[in-house]
């Protein structure tokens, strides 16, 4: 088993706190953690330097992924928590309303034949969460734009709907098969 080096734990520290970055992103940033540990090498390979720090992380139950978005076939990184148990469950800014809510969506998109759900059925969807409290329209809106910049999910304007964002696909795996899985 391998230890990590200075430049390892930099990217691991950088990654955690941005928590997703384009594969072009995390390479550059892999280099300039090696540059800034003075070990600068003309070809540092992502995926070689990400199998090594899983290896570390596995025990922690924090993994870095990758992906590829359905929508464009960018490939991202994204450093994730492994392990789903009550410690993960309270670190959330998200109410269990809220939770709930983002369950709901997921499973909508999941399970439709077109892989989007339509903005109006996504907020239709805040009276059904079963919890004494109901989520409004107006706050349903605001989680929605926050998954979008967090990226858990997709907004697409032109067909007014939502659908799997990269971080939900990188983080709870994809349960559909990709439309660009030649890319990958």
């Amino acid at each position: 088993m391998s230890h990590l080096s200075t430049e390892h734990y930099a990217f691991i520290q950088a990654i955690s706190a941005k928590r997703i970055l384009s594969e072009q992103e995390a390479q550059d940033l892999l280099v300039q953690c090696f540059e800034i540990a003075e070990k600068p090498s003309l070809q540092v390979d992502l995926n070689e330097q990400i199998s090594k720090m899983n290896s570390q992380l596995a025990n922690l139950f924090f993994e870095v992924r990758r992906g590829t978005c359905e929508n464009t076939g960018r490939k991202y990184v994204a450093f994730v928590n492994s392990k789903e148990d009550e410690l993960s469950k309270i670190c959330t800014n998200h109410s269990a309303q809220d939770l709930t809510y983002f369950r709901m969506i997921l499973e909508s998109i999941v399970l439709s034949d077109v892989g989007y759900l339509n903005s109006t059925d996504t907020l239709t969807l805040c009276s059904n969460v079963s919890d004494q409290k109901k989520i409004t329209f107006s706050h349903g809106k605001q989680l929605l734009s926050g998954w979008v910049k967090e990226r858990w999910l997709l907004e697409d304007k032109t067909n007014n709907s939502f659908q799997l964002g990269i971080r939900a696909l990188i983080e709870l795996g994809n349960p559909r098969i990709p439309r660009f899985s030649k890319l990958s």
